[in-house]
């Protein structure tokens, strides 16, 4: 009987990962004192899906730099995060909310991609730190 419940268990645990996983929106806060901020996606190259980023106010940020960090240890085939990395641009006044829209696909397959977005909260007094930008 314990085996039963352990295994039901273990798949409505795994259930409620992918709902998680493939929520069509991911809600962030974001520190306004900050001129740096980056969004990280989970991801795994080795499927050959990767991500765009689609929409954006490229009026109020630049997009600095995009880079993907395997899982640690770094395992073949195992995934890990692409990092995208925003500059907010001098002078702009930045809304309460911005909405930024990631497209994760295999270039060859786009209509099997999965569109993303992900919602920014600009707050003041987070303590977050900035992104560190890799050369």
């Amino acid at each position: 009987m314990k085996k039963w419940i352990l295994l039901i268990n273990l798949l409505l645990s795994s259930q409620l990962y992918a709902a998680v996983y493939d929520s069509p929106e991911i809600f962030m806060n974001v520190d306004i004192t900050h001129p740096h901020f980056s969004i990280s996606l989970p991801s795994n190259p080795t499927t050959g899906y990767s991500w765009t980023l689609k929409k954006y106010n490229d009026k109020l940020y630049e997009l600095m730099t995009h880079q993907f960090h395997p899982s640690k240890p770094k395992l073949i085939g195992a995934g890990g995060k692409t990092v995208f990395v925003f500059e907010v641009l001098k002078g702009v006044t930045l809304p309460k909310r911005s909405t930024f829209e990631f497209f994760y696909a295999r270039p060859w397959e786009p209509q099997n991609g999965r569109t993303q977005k992900v919602i920014i909260t600009f707050q003041k007094g987070l303590n977050t730190a900035a992104p560190v930008l890799e050369q």
